[in-house]
């Protein structure tokens, strides 16, 4: 059995291939799907992350095609992840599963901030139009804003990175005439130092907002270390697939590369499991799904499925 996990460009696409721009042709279409899903012992989950970036759109033009995308999307995503007694399968924001993983604490801001996004997917799957949005403003707007300033975070962090190792960088390419050095910054970030160091940064910011928010932790030690190393080997490896981007060029001030941030976020589930079922990604992001099969060559169809293959096995 398994618990399939659709990233973003899934539930887009799920509604853009199939007209799905109506209640009526959602709650069709989903019925179905769970029809043949049920019957297969397929479970559904709903990436936060996912919901998150439909909703960023939510703001856009009412004619774009990216609103009535999006709209529909989300729509299809929480009715997707959805049983009969009205639950769902929410996966928790890695900050909120990492947190209590770790540290052993509830991550009392992420948590609030997954119910928000639940209870918003909740109301647009009731009522997908224009004055649910109009009545939800605040919410998206948190959501869009939240998201802004990750991104921006992002580039400022890369920047002074990349400064820091390459005074001459420029042009978002580093060590640009420097062959020796170039292949020094590849040779450490595929060592597992910079797995180990990664590691610590990200271990480290999460524990610095546990404390912002009066959350005391234990000091982070070589098991938290470990443990991180052994349950984040894909996220791991696409995140050095983005620092190796940085010897081709890797300009952050384009959306799709800032997008590694919620990919990373999005691709956590792969290679864990719930009740002894895996996770599996329904992606067609090549960086991806790259991830993916560097970590498991010889069985990657275990932890993920492209659009076309997983509705195919499903007679759509």
């Amino acid at each position: 059995i398994m618990i399939v996990v659709g990233d973003t460009n899934f539930y887009r696409n799920l509604v853009h291939k199939n007209k799905l721009y109506s209640t009526e042709s959602c709650n069709s279409f989903i019925k179905k799907l769970k029809e043949i899903e049920n019957k297969k012992g397929i479970k559904k989950a709903m990436s936060t992350t996912v919901a998150r970036e439909l909703i960023s759109h939510l703001k856009d033009n009412e004619d774009s095609e990216s609103y009535k995308d999006c709209l529909f999307a989300s729509k299809l995503l929480y009715d997707h992840c959805s049983e009969e007694d009205n639950t769902n399968y929410l996966l928790p924001l890695p900050e909120s599963q990492n947190a209590k993983s770790f540290f052993h604490v509830e991550n009392k801001n992420s948590i609030e901030h997954q119910k928000n996004i639940s209870s918003l997917l909740k109301k647009i799957s009731i009522s997908p139009d224009s004055s649910t949005i109009s009545n939800c403003k605040s919410t998206i707007d948190s959501v869009i804003d939240f998201l802004d300033q990750a991104e921006k975070s992002l580039i400022q962090e890369m920047q002074c990175f990349a400064k820091s190792i390459d005074p001459s960088f420029s042009d978002w390419t580093l060590f640009c005439n420097d062959s020796t050095k170039r292949r020094k910054y590849i040779d450490y970030i595929r060592n597992n130092q910079f797995k180990k160091d990664t590691a610590t940064a990200y271990l480290t910011a999460l524990r610095q907002d546990l404390y912002s928010q009066s959350i005391f932790t234990g000091n982070i030690c070589d098991n938290h270390i470990k443990q991180y190393l052994e349950t984040n080997k894909v996220a791991l490896k696409l995140r050095i697939s983005f620092f190796e981007k940085f010897l081709t060029k890797n300009d952050l001030f384009i959306a799709k590369n800032r997008n590694f941030i919620w990919d990373e976020q999005i691709i956590q589930c792969v290679g864990k499991s719930s009740s002894n079922d895996n996770y599996v990604l329904l992606t067609d992001d090549k960086m991806m799904i790259g991830a993916i099969i560097g970590v498991f060559p010889h069985n990657s169809s275990s932890y993920y499925n492209s659009f076309d293959t997983y509705l195919k096995a499903l007679g759509f």
